[in-house]
């Protein structure tokens, strides 16, 4: 299954489908973004409250109703449509359906690219990068950059790769050769599952989510299950009675390593928690598997927003220095200089989506 193969079918799955598995606490966020004025984009005070948070990747948008009622502006990007359609109806949520690798995709919008070119204050992502093959996680970080707003936050809760014990879970309730055991079985899932669908690509720490129960069902049911389509599809090999989709754990060092590091973020918490089900506990079970709950602080001064590259965004003078460096928006190399100070910084893994819209308004690139 590739990349693009797991995007389809995270596409049209049915939502009763898609999974709640993991949830940041809600009174982190809070704790980071007290009440205060904002400015809107001439610099005017214009509204009090949290801030804008975006739940990227958000199904059921079940933190919805929490982050509103705690004060914040609630939006978000969902890549499954009946599920934007489920979690927009009757709220003031601002849902869009895109691909979270990509800023500007879907109905989202080429044009809303720029219009959010580093203006959200917060990006929330819960249990969404096993469901990214290869190196879309990567690209997906990459259009978490170009979202964020200097000095905002990314909250993320996901599973890091189980075939490791990491002694700061070890506990009286689940001991050292409980953790060993579940990472050795782990272990061998990963290498079993490289032997049997190398060709696919799906990536190291990766393998086939099966559905629970599914082993005590006939495949009569199990052809007529959306959920185990794409399976059925791609490759009868597959054993659809008990495959669900592909996914991969998040290798901790490579996560953190990109996003400190490549992206210049300041990790400002991280916290290691087991994820099982109450099934889970006994020794061997495969339901065992390190969770984790970071906190990434982006940098202060704007990385992408032309004629505002290097200013810090609590700068006071900050409007007025943009203004004079950006001149008059009529002027006839206004578009062209916006564009060719924008391609020096942007990501190229999103550097297509500005190319259209540069193509769009007649700018050469």
């Amino acid at each position: 299954m590739s990349s693009t193969e797991l995007l389809d079918y995270l596409k049209d799955v049915a939502l009763e489908n898609i999974p709640s598995l993991v949830s940041f606490p809600i009174e982190k966020i809070i704790e980071r973004n007290p009440t205060r004025w904002f400015t809107n984009m001439r610099g005017e005070k214009s509204w009090d409250g949290r801030g804008l948070i975006w739940d990227m990747g958000f199904g059921s948008a079940k933190s919805y109703s929490a982050l509103y009622r705690a004060g914040f502006t609630v939006g978000g990007y969902e890549i499954n449509q009946s599920a934007v359609e489920a979690a927009t109806k009757g709220r003031d949520f601002f849902g869009r359906q895109a691909d979270l690798r990509l800023v500007g995709s879907g109905d989202y919008g080429v044009g809303d690219a720029m219009t959010w070119l580093e203006r959200v204050d917060n990006l929330l992502y819960q249990a969404i990068f096993p469901s990214m093959l290869g190196e879309d996680w990567r690209n997906a970080l990459d259009a978490m950059d170009t979202l964020l707003i200097p000095g905002g936050h990314a909250f993320i809760a996901d599973f890091l790769r189980a075939d490791i014990v990491y002694p700061e879970l070890v506990s009286g309730e689940l001991p050292q050769k409980v953790w060993e055991k579940s990472a050795e079985r782990w272990r061998q899932r990963y290498l079993i599952n490289q032997e049997a669908f190398g060709d696919l690509r799906i990536g190291e720490n990766a393998f086939a989510v099966g559905v629970m129960g599914m082993h005590k069902m006939g495949y009569d049911w199990a052809q007529k299950s959306e959920i185990l389509r794409a399976a059925l599809e791609l490759n009868d090999t597959l054993q659809p009675k008990v495959f669900e989709r592909f996914a991969r754990h998040i290798d901790r060092n490579d996560f953190v390593k990109y996003v400190t590091r490549n992206l210049g973020y300041t990790m400002e918490e991280e916290v290691l928690v087991p994820r099982y089900s109450r099934s889970g506990l006994a020794e061997g079970s495969w339901n065992i598997v390190p969770g984790v709950e970071w906190i990434f602080r982006k940098p202060s001064k704007y990385r992408y927003r032309p004629w505002q590259q290097g200013d810090d965004v609590d700068d006071p003078e900050g409007f007025d220095k943009m203004k004079k460096r950006r001149g008059s928006p009529e002027r006839s190399d206004h578009w062209d200089d916006y564009f060719m100070t924008l391609f020096n910084t942007i990501p190229v893994s999103q550097r297509v989506v500005y190319e259209e819209i540069a193509k769009k308004i007649g700018v050469h690139v």
